[in-house]
């Protein structure tokens, strides 16, 4: 299996992996900043999320699943800011206990609305927060957390069938690069010809976020295709926001295209 390269949503785009000896900077680890606290903590938390600090954004989410525990919503969007922190924790102990925690609520979440009709949840939503959150876990644990791949692959597969369109492309350029980056048949649930189709395609569809560049970039790396993985980085760095996750992003991929190397399998 080669090693993932998994943004967050940005979120995801949906964490990213860095490679062996990449540098880590230290205000990468965690975007905290002094929150903005009202009497509304789902206004706080997407005042919080839109300023890309998820440290605050989960703080708030918090509060919102605290004042209304029944809310799907609250939940969906506390895992989506506590994804985001643990992707960029240099702790990996805390880090993977955050993720095990979201991946524990989206397993209830799912259980809760399997009776309701119609279901009161984003679906695409949970199932790409919950693919995420197993791809952060695969990163962190290596070699290990191999067996849950297909898990992973399932959950994103999920989400594209609902909507793919979800956060400008999520769920389609998470399933593009697990498939990329997974072994295929009968090791794995992947398919690189797919895989790198549909990233192509998210390009195509929404071609102004930064991170359908970028997964792009990784996967036609792993396809050997340097200049045209240099030119979809470029096109991905230029649409940069202020995203920590994104700028982690496009640190790991600049470390691959200094290297010239592409991923290798475990």
């Amino acid at each position: 299996m080669k090693r993932f390269i998994l943004a967050a949503v940005c979120l995801t785009a949906s964490g990213c992996t860095l490679l062996t000896n990449e540098p880590t900077p230290t205000e990468l680890s965690r975007h905290e900043t002094k929150p903005t606290i009202t009497n509304n903590p789902e206004k706080d938390w997407a005042a919080a999320l839109a300023k890309f600090d998820f440290y605050a954004a989960m703080k708030a989410g918090q509060r919102w699943s605290q004042q209304d525990p029944h809310s799907a919503a609250a939940k969906l969007a506390l895992v989506q800011a506590s994804n985001g922190v643990a992707d960029l924790n240099n702790n990996d102990d805390e880090a993977l206990e955050q993720l095990e925690t979201n991946i524990k609520t989206l397993e209830q979440l799912e259980k809760q609305t399997q009776n309701q009709t119609p279901l009161q949840m984003n679906q695409a939503m949970l199932h790409y927060l919950w693919a995420e959150a197993i791809g952060l876990r695969v990163r962190l644990q290596g070699a290990t957390g191999a067996i849950h791949l297909h898990d992973l692959a399932a959950h994103a597969e999920h989400a594209y069938h609902f909507n793919r369109d979800y956060d400008e492309g999520a769920p389609q350029r998470l399933l593009g690069l697990v498939l990329v980056k997974a072994p295929g048949w009968p090791n794995g649930p992947g398919d690189s010809d797919r895989g790198l189709e549909l990233l192509k395609d998210v390009v195509a569809r929404f071609p102004t976020r930064a991170e359908n560049h970028l997964y792009l970039a990784d996967a036609l790396l792993d396809f050997s295709r340097i200049q045209d993985a240099q030119t979809a980085y470029a096109r991905g760095r230029v649409l940069n926001s202020n995203n920590p996750r994104v700028k982690k992003l496009v640190l790991a991929l600049e470390h691959r295209l200094h290297l010239n190397r592409s991923v290798k399998r475990y």
